[in-house]
């Protein structure tokens, strides 16, 4: 079993990791749910709204503070 917050998830075959830190991965995460999906498909986010991840995230992450400061970005062409 693997997750994409693993250190060793992204690393290539030639040992090169894109994403070998950390805030890399969590950034990556989050914009894969809340703004890639968007922009490809042009509805919806990959969140249920459950508020699990906030009750259980052992770092204190809030994802509605996240999306709220994720809204304030502007859009890049």
């Amino acid at each position: 079993w693997d997750t994409c917050m693993s250190p060793l998830f992204t690393r290539h075959a030639t040992g090169h990791n894109p994403r070998g830190e950390k805030i890399q991965r969590v950034r990556q995460r989050f914009m894969h749910k809340l703004k890639y999906f968007l922009d490809k498909y042009d509805q919806g986010i990959m969140c249920v709204g459950c508020g699990r991840c906030v009750k259980s995230c052992p770092v204190n992450i809030d994802i509605r503070e996240v999306c709220l400061t994720m809204n304030t970005f502007e859009k890049q062409e």
